[in-house]
């Protein structure tokens, strides 16, 4: 079986990491020979020492855990590079401290990789948990669903052009280092998969596990970052990712068909949130422009912090 290594970058999410690491312990046990090792890049930026003492006491004994302390933030792409500079394994899969993947989810990437050479990346689908079940988490919670109609339409014709839903792999040859001003990594990464000839192949019957935004306020935040970090990586690499958006234009069937899924899929509460999510991402592509005009730093991008108390969902022993 090929080599991988498991990459978590974190910010203040001490707590999150410990339920994590232990879930995805148990989660390598079919494959822990092939497992060089998990990379934890803790940034501990105004917050007590004793709870990464906590973290690193938990697991001192595991020889395959490697935790790499930040004690400033420096952005996500710094965060994964630190840990890129040490692995030498074939597979690199990014988690995500804020969420987890559903049981198997590991050996189904890695048979996906040893079934075609030309699969550089994979993705998943990824679901939502709503706690309140009120707007502002079933808009956060529609946004994931229309990505994952997004994606399962792009994978049928080997089109898809996006990692990213918090858990994804690639093959690590590809690249050994991201730049450091890049806001969307996982984004960027793809690109380069493409660039090289490799495919990006959606795994659907795989999940991953959020929390949903739970204001207005965090939903914009998040999707923000999103578009800058798409026109930052577009002026990087002179490529763009087929979101929905861009098919609109470039390929307004295909788009039509996926809005349609998506909508018929989930109906009719669709209907409505879809209207609330077109509105949505014009403010957010207006206020994200404004922002960045005015000089704020993307790469230290501001924390939707009503998604990150995962570790309460994290399934234990």
């Amino acid at each position: 079986m090929i080599s991988y290594c498991i990459i978590i970058p974190s910010y203040n999410e001490n707590k999150n990491l410990i339920s994590l690491i232990k879930y995805l312990l148990r989660e390598t046990k079919s494959s822990y020979n092939s497992l060089e090792a998990i990379y934890v890049v803790a940034c501990n930026e105004n917050v007590s020492d004793e709870s990464f003492i906590k973290l690193t006491e938990e697991f001192s004994n595991n020889k395959k855990i490697f935790i790499l302390e930040e004690k400033f933030r420096e952005g996500k792409a710094k965060a994964i590079n630190k840990a890129l500079a040490l692995s030498k394994a074939e597979i690199a899969f990014v988690h995500s401290a804020d969420a987890f993947a559903e049981s198997g989810f590991i050996d189904n990437f890695l048979k996906t990789f040893e079934s075609d050479r030309r699969i550089g990346g994979i993705t998943l689908r990824c679901t939502p948990i709503l706690i309140n079940k009120k707007l502002p988490e079933i808009i956060s919670a529609h946004l994931w669903l229309l990505l994952n109609s997004t994606l399962e339409e792009l994978d049928k014709k080997g089109e898809v052009t996006q990692l990213g839903n918090d858990v994804y792999a690639f093959k690590k040859g590809i690249i050994e280092k991201l730049p450091d001003n890049v806001i969307n990594e996982d984004a960027y990464i793809a690109l380069q998969i493409l660039e090289k000839g490799f495919i990006i192949k959606y795994l659907k019957d795989s999940c991953s596990y959020i929390l949903a935004a739970k204001t207005i306020n965090d939903i914009i935040k998040q999707r923000e970052r999103i578009i800058l970090g798409h026109r930052l990586n577009y002026k990087i690499t002179k490529r763009h990712i087929n979101s929905i958006k861009l098919l609109i234009f470039i390929s307004p069937f295909k788009a039509l068909r996926i809005i349609r899924n998506y909508i018929s899929n989930n109906f009719p509460l669709s209907i409505f949130i879809f209207l609330f999510i077109t509105v949505l991402e014009s403010i957010s592509t207006i206020t994200g422009y404004i922002k960045f005009i005015l000089g704020e730093d993307f790469l230290k991008w501001r924390i939707a912090y009503t998604t990150k108390e995962i570790h309460k969902y994290i399934p234990s022993d």
